[in-house]
């Protein structure tokens, strides 16, 4: 009677185990993130284009016809394309006055206009170039957006004022909300603390029709403002990979716990100013989700979050069968829309392959929830 029960005893053992693993297994394929290998549906510009040439990645952005616009920063000119990445109109050229750039560094199409963020203030053009209005802004901005008819502008002082300031398109300031994070600049020896400031809230402005939000590269965390300006949601990004896990400590530890000083001056008689490695080069808001391009980690691809939980729901692949993370191009910007023809989500991403700069046209087998 003794063996029997302990034979009972064992087998039970041995089918709760079993039960366990298989509870785990099964949670874990429900937690796994699906995937999605995007098409590539063509690269810009066209080859015979030779009127297009980019020396540097460019910042990109996608009407609703399809038309691709293509912004050098160091040029201070934008190339509009159509849809097989044909020339159509090169807008602006560098200089000070209306419907010059000055270093042109982040663009936004909506509203049927192209809204230009540069080193002196925002630039508003009609879709076909020709130039609106513009008005400078005095304090040099982190990033910007579009909030219903208003201008969402991330700028900074050094007094720590809120970030955010909203202006009409003619320039006039309505309201300022938003805080910053709360740093100790004692950690921070011989280093600006407007410097400081601008590098810890390294990060990308993003708006829907109801709600402004902003991504920390450097710690993983969204902020969702309401149209008031009321902070409403602060969370974490779920689901990021390791690496990016670990960046997220570093950046941390950087800025909050152990500080940084001024290095050593170099052969040329400066210091490296502060270290900050980014987890993302580009985001995107479309539909009801947020779309991250990842720096490190999950490089190659690009992360959908919801914007409600903050967590990653989806990932799409762009590399190249054939293709290692390293000898791919290095992802720079990010846009999307849904293709005018087929409704499909559309992923554009420019950067640099091996040998030139590019900008490749993906698109993903689901449409936009």
């Amino acid at each position: 009677m003794i063996k029997v029960s302990r034979v009972r005893i064992i087998s039970f053992i041995i089918f709760f185990i079993i039960c366990c693993v298989g509870v785990r297994s099964a949670d874990n394929l429900s937690n796994r993130v699906p995937e999605e290998k995007l098409k590539l549906v063509k690269i810009l510009p066209a080859k015979e284009e030779e009127r297009i040439y980019f020396k540097l990645s460019p910042i990109i952005g996608v009407d609703g016809q399809d038309n691709v616009y293509a912004m050098l920063n160091f040029e201070s000119l934008i190339f509009k394309m159509d849809s097989s990445g044909r020339l159509l109109k090169q807008i602006g050229q560098f200089g000070l006055g209306p419907g010059d750039m000055n270093i042109p560094f982040l663009m936004k199409i909506k509203n049927d206009r192209l809204f230009v963020l540069d080193s002196i203030g925002i630039s508003i053009f009609f879709l076909d170039g020709k130039f609106e209005k513009k008005f400078r802004v005095f304090q040099f901005p982190r990033g910007f957006d579009i909030f219903k008819d208003m201008i969402v502008l991330m700028e900074f002082d050094s007094k720590g004022s809120p970030p955010f300031n909203l202006y009409t398109f003619d320039g006039k300031k309505q309201a300022t909300f938003g805080s910053l994070y709360k740093l100790n600049y004692k950690l921070f020896k011989q280093l600006d603390k407007y410097m400081v400031i601008h590098t810890a809230h390294d990060g990308k402005v993003l708006c829907d029709d109801n709600y402004i939000y902003f991504i920390s590269y450097l710690f993983g965390e969204v902020f969702k403002y309401d149209s008031k300006g009321n902070l409403i949601q602060k969370k974490k990004i779920e689901g990021l990979d390791e690496t990016n896990n670990n960046i997220i400590k570093l950046n941390i530890d950087r800025f909050f716990i152990s500080g940084q000083s001024r290095s050593k001056p170099n052969k040329y008689g400066s210091g490296t100013g502060l270290k900050a490695s980014s987890l993302f080069g580009d985001a995107a808001i479309h539909g009801d989700r947020i779309y991250l391009l990842p720096a490190s980690g999950d490089y190659g691809q690009i992360l959908a979050i919801d914007k409600d939980r903050f967590a990653v729901e989806k990932k799409y692949t762009y590399l190249e069968d054939g293709d290692s993370e390293e000898s791919f191009f290095t992802s720079v910007y990010l846009c999307m829309k849904n293709d005018s023809k087929n409704g499909k989500l559309s992923f554009f991403i420019s950067g640099f392959n091996k040998d030139d700069n590019y900008i490749w046209w993906y698109t993903a087998g689901d449409n936009v929830r």
